[in-house]
């Protein structure tokens, strides 16, 4: 971020400069020089491009990091109600089991059957966590797809900064150049 400021001001000076070279030339209209006064205005565009690729990818990293973290807190949540849920199952499935073993030839059944319905609730439950682990998975998956198109897109946006910046330097010291030359 301040190699971005640093260099929107270095942008600003030299676009100061320029404006006060343009202005002090008699012959503006001559053709180089208005090509060179081009290339300098391309070079400037494309600063301006790649810091705003640098922008999109710092934006894409923070992205990507938010839905990880999101997705881990959701994961330790859903654990939290998992571990709970198999105490609650297992209290109750071992009040079940005391009753199978019941004298009472009514209470063993209704609590066989008790049980069969205890353990169709828990396959829907399991399944139902199961899918919601799946679903954190894909967003961890999602935000590490974006982590990497971010710092992609900062590695392509810094190499054409540098790029950008070098063109800039030598349209502007051709340009300079020129102005000395029209100058004598």
């Amino acid at each position: 971020m301040k190699q971005i400021l640093t260099n929107s001001i270095l942008i600003l000076c030299l676009s100061f400069l320029y404006v006060s070279l343009t202005q002090a030339q008699t012959s503006k209209n001559s053709p180089r020089l208005r090509s060179l006064r081009n290339s300098i205005e391309r070079a400037e565009s494309q600063i301006v491009t790649a810091e705003n690729q640098m922008l999109k990818g710092d934006s894409l990293i923070r992205h990507g990091d938010r839905q990880i973290a999101d997705a881990d807190k959701d994961f330790y949540r859903i654990a939290g109600e998992v571990k709970k849920y198999n105490k609650e199952y297992q209290a109750k499935r071992k009040m079940f089991d005391k009753l199978c073993k019941s004298k009472d030839r009514e209470i063993a059944i209704k609590a066989r059957a008790d049980i069969r319905k205890l353990e169709e609730d828990r396959r829907i439950d399991i399944r139902n966590y199961s899918l919601e682990v799946r679903e954190m998975k894909k967003l961890v998956m999602l935000g590490e797809s974006d982590i990497r198109k971010g710092q992609q897109l900062q590695k392509i946006a810094s190499r054409n900064l540098k790029l950008s910046e070098k063109a800039l330097h030598d349209a502007q010291h051709q340009y300079d150049m020129a102005i000395s030359t029209f100058g004598k």
